[in-house]
């Protein structure tokens, strides 16, 4: 018995799929993984340019950065105190010599009074209330101050050497110097009477260096500790370093930056604090969550790889294997297959013509007597006698109910009509069912399910001996007729399940 019956889907079911991966024919196995291990170089190739990058960010730039920011944040603080005591000085300079050279202060000067002296003296303290002291120094015939009968109230060496280097025309800078537990701060500038050339003085101001540390605080002490440092060498030439006003809190470090302050010997020192710090703190936060993401997205994209592209893999090949024996266009998702595909299917469809050859030679019987269900009941005992003692035939079935094919109209006297039933083609297989009406009987199937829109047909057969030579030849016509064949083997219950099988693969 030779059962045809019509292939739902190309595809093979998930059971030969495990078989295919559990069995290894001829040796053939498979070691190591080859996609792992091309995933974990890609995976490599990309997270090592990634965490090398970032560690460069933060280990090297990130810090750079910062400390950028803190130099730049400090300087510019430093640099604003500078200019702040430089601007005080200035003014405070300006408005001496604006006062020296008032009408009463040239009287004294004048006059060369002591007494007169004294009293301009006090007056132009009370237009200086940031001033400790003003003193006016008479300069004698010779051009020198007169100290003979003491410092001429000046306080110690350093406002002497004041006097002398401006009595001398020398542009002399502040001074400052420690007295009595306080720091004070002395200037000095020569004052000439605009008439009488050869008489000048010495005007000495002095200041108490908290003026200064309150100039200090005008930018805040909450940004850090400011500091008024004044450098000055030793008779043995030693430097040396005072700090002579301060104001704020901070820690001194790599973090102190400093800032000159013009025509002084001063300059100012600024330490930021540790909540300026933090403000200037570059928080890595960011950095770190970019990295962890970039990280997760690279394994993820890696996890994708690994799981889809095997499964599609295992589709495109169980594809190729299901369409080798078919004629039909054959598209894939997986280029790399087409090569296989294409010699596959050449070398399926040699090795079944080379079959269908051998079959076609085999020795047919001469009488060949089997028990066959009829064309409605399937158990022997309700048939008659002659459909039990007919010759070996042919059940052509098409698994979905359709009828069978009937003969074509004109060439009923080709072959006996007696041969088709209501669900099968039976017959004897030396008389009736020769090669040529078989080849004609599948030529018909194969327009039939042209009709029908279906592609492939599945054969099968049972074990009697004709059913090679009448499959061969009804497998060779389906093909010439441009159908597809799924050749199931010597099966008969199976052919109904085949069917069956493929229609709900294709459908789910």
């Amino acid at each position: 018995m030779l059962k045809l019956g019509k292939n739902k889907n190309a595809s093979p079911d998930s059971g030969l799929k495990k078989e295919a991966v559990t069995n290894t024919p001829q040796g053939i196995t498979a070691k190591g993984n080859t996609l792992r291990a091309i995933g974990s170089m890609a995976l490599a190739a990309t997270l090592v340019p990634v965490l090398l990058g970032f560690t460069y960010l933060i280990l090297l730039r990130e810090p750079d950065l910062q400390e950028r920011q803190v130099e730049r944040v400090a300087s510019s603080f430093a640099l604003q105190q500078a200019t702040n005591v430089y601007q005080f000085y200035t003014r405070i300079k300006e408005r001496v010599q604006s006062a020296a050279m008032s009408p009463l202060a040239l009287s004294a000067i004048a006059s060369a009074s002591e007494d007169d002296i004294a009293l301009v003296e006090k007056a132009m303290l009370d237009f200086f209330p940031e001033v400790v002291s003003l003193r006016i120094i008479p300069i004698g015939d010779m051009g020198t101050a007169d100290f003979s009968e003491g410092n001429q109230g000046l306080r110690n060496h350093i406002e002497v050497d004041l006097v002398r280097r401006a009595s001398e025309g020398e542009e002399t800078q502040p001074e400052a110097y420690q007295f009595e537990d306080q720091w004070l701060t002395s200037m000095a500038a020569r004052v000439t009477h605009p008439r009488i050339k050869e008489h000048w003085a010495v005007m000495v101001v002095t200041i108490d260096n908290k003026q200064l540390s309150r100039q200090l605080k005008s930018l805040g002490a909450d940004s850090g500790r400011f500091a008024l440092e004044q450098q000055y060498t030793t008779p043995g030439g030693q430097k040396k370093l005072d700090v002579i006003a301060t104001s704020g809190d901070g820690p001194v470090g790599p973090n102190t930056r400093y800032a000159d302050v013009p025509g002084t010997t001063w300059r100012i020192s600024f330490s930021p604090s540790e909540t300026l710090m933090a403000t200037l703190h570059i928080d890595q936060v960011p950095l770190y969550a970019v990295l962890a993401l970039i990280v997760i997205a690279a394994l993820a994209s890696l996890g994708i790889v690994l799981i889809l592209f095997p499964r599609k893999l295992d589709a495109e090949v169980n594809l190729v294997i299901s369409a080798a024996d078919q004629k039909t266009p054959l598209t894939l998702g997986v280029p790399e297959l087409v090569t296989i595909a294409k010699q596959l299917r050449r070398a399926t469809l040699r090795a079944l013509r080379q079959s269908n050859t051998s079959f076609s030679d085999i020795p047919r019987p001469e009488v060949e007597t089997i028990d066959m269900p009829g064309p409605n009941l399937t158990n022997p005992l309700f048939q008659s006698k002659k459909m039990i003692d007919e010759d070996e035939s042919l059940d052509l079935d098409l698994a979905s109910g359709a009828p069978a094919a009937r003969p074509p109209e004109g060439k009923s006297g080709q072959f006996p009509e007696h041969i088709f039933r209501a669900y099968d083609i039976r017959g004897n297989a030396q008389t009736e069912l020769t090669d040529d009406l078989v080849a004609n009987i599948a030529k018909a199937i194969a327009t039939i399910a042209g009709e029908m829109g279906e592609q492939a047909l599945i054969v099968g057969c049972d074990g009697r001996t004709s059913s090679p030579r009448i499959k061969s030849i009804l497998v060779r016509s389906l093909m010439e007729a441009g159908r597809d064949v799924v050749d199931i083997g010597l099966v008969q219950p199976l052919l109904y399940f085949a069917t069956r099988r493929r229609s709900w693969v294709r459908n789910h």
